[in-house]
């Protein structure tokens, strides 16, 4: 099996699209935080277990910020839990978050850790009464003690869960008001754990955490709040509904090329094994381009602009950025 990316979170405006196109109307919404990391996942394949990034298959020799490692010294019990949870592709994803993997949160001043999403959590708590593993019949709290030990933390934990964490949110997505009040919700809970992370907090330290993820169901899938502190984009509202138009370059390049996004470029280039230099400021601009125009085409197409003037505006900002960065 081949590596098996986690995708691209969306912005509840795209749920919303998507929901119109497929004919759903009402949903069920599980909403987690949304801890500061970098995507990882373990893929289980019948050549072995193996460790992956969002966009690579890792290794001990090509490891991103020592999630391989990690991976290694898991034992063969944490595996087998994981291994019974994995989807049908045979891949668990989460977050691998801590000291040295981000910075400017809570979390990075805890020893790394490997968040589960909220499907695996929800997989891991149902696996918990009938588990085919080699393991005898473990309890869940078995189950949660040995993931607790090998830091496989499930959302789904109570030592994590918060009073902003909501299991499940029934939402009539032709009821106007129910969706409006929904997203001021929203926007409330994902200040708050910008304001204090929860899951910073569980590990005794008190500082900013990033936002929420809302899972809408297998047919609409995720979408992500996160405060203004780590947003790729410069929005008048946490959670719109509509896209902001913009009518100028200057104002599109403010709205898109916020700093965590240019960051991320940074991180692409790690993920990479490319060196922080001027050598790489090709792959650097590629990618930001790339990530604008995945991530923000909704706010493109509704604006005045052409394709040429946007690649030309995001270029110049990005490798201004860039050169500033690795002259450091």
């Amino acid at each position: 099996m081949p590596h098996v990316p986690f995708p691209k979170i969306p912005q509840f405006r795209d749920v919303l699209v998507a929901a119109r196109k497929k004919g759903i109307t009402e949903i069920q919404a599980q909403i987690t935080v949304k801890v500061h990391g970098t995507n990882a996942a373990i893929r289980f394949t019948p050549d072995g277990v193996i460790p992956q990034s969002r966009n690579l298959d890792l290794s001990l020799m090509r490891d991103n910020r020592g999630f391989a490692k990690f991976v290694a010294g898991l034992s063969d019990k944490v595996l087998d839990i994981l291994h019974a949870i994995a989807d049908e592709n045979g891949v668990v994803y989460g977050e691998w978050a801590g000291r040295g993997i981000q910075s400017g949160v809570a979390v990075s001043e805890v020893e790394p850790f490997f968040m589960l999403f909220g499907r695996e959590s929800d997989r891991l708590f149902a696996a918990s009464r009938t588990l085919p593993l080699t393991v005898a019949t473990p309890t869940w709290d078995e189950v949660i003690t040995a993931a607790w030990e090998h830091q496989v933390v499930p959302l789904a934990d109570a030592r994590i869960t918060t009073a902003f964490y909501m299991s499940t949110v029934d939402l009539d997505l032709n009821d106007a008001v129910e969706v409006a009040r929904f997203t001021k919700e929203l926007a409330a809970m994902c200040e708050v754990v910008e304001g204090e992370c929860p899951i910073g907090r569980r590990y005794g330290v008190f500082g900013v955490g990033e936002g929420i993820v809302v899972d809408c169901g297998p047919e609409l899938g995720f979408f992500k709040v996160k405060g203004q502190k780590h947003s790729e984009s410069k929005v008048k509202t946490l959670v719109p509904l509509d896209v902001e138009k913009v009518s100028s370059m200057r104002e599109f390049g403010d709205t898109v090329l916020t700093e965590p996004r240019l960051r991320r470029g940074m991180e692409f280039l790690r993920e990479q094994g490319l060196p922080l230099d001027r050598t790489s400021t090709g792959a650097y601009l590629s990618f930001v381009v790339k990530d604008v125009f995945e991530e923000c085409a909704d706010l493109f197409v509704a604006s005045s602009l052409n394709d040429r003037e946007a690649r030309k505006e995001i270029g110049t900002r990005a490798r201004e950025f860039f050169m500033k960065e690795v002259a450091v």
